[in-house]
């Protein structure tokens, strides 16, 4: 996976994700990738741009994660080759 730009959507309840996913982007931004966060609940999965890397940050709930972030998930675009991963927090 060739880190040039990362476009890290997340979701943070109580906080936790948020600290977690802002500690990836001083490594990643640290390491000269240009990153960018944002928030889930402000974003369209159809917006995404699929040319960059796919970061997704969101807490355990329940087992799972919240309906509106499996919807964001579900909504983005099928492409073939783009890059993506995934933290949880619990």
């Amino acid at each position: 996976m060739k880190l040039e730009k990362i476009d890290l959507y997340y979701f943070s309840g109580t906080g936790n994700t948020l600290l977690v996913v802002k500690q990836m982007m001083k490594v990643f931004t640290g390491n000269g990738v240009d990153a960018k966060l944002h928030k889930i609940e402000d974003s369209k999965p159809e917006d995404v741009n699929t040319e960059h890397v796919i970061g997704l940050g969101f807490p355990v709930a329940i087992l799972s994660t919240y309906k509106f972030v499996w919807d964001f998930i579900k909504g983005l675009p099928e492409v073939d080759g783009t890059p993506i991963f995934m933290v949880d927090t619990l």
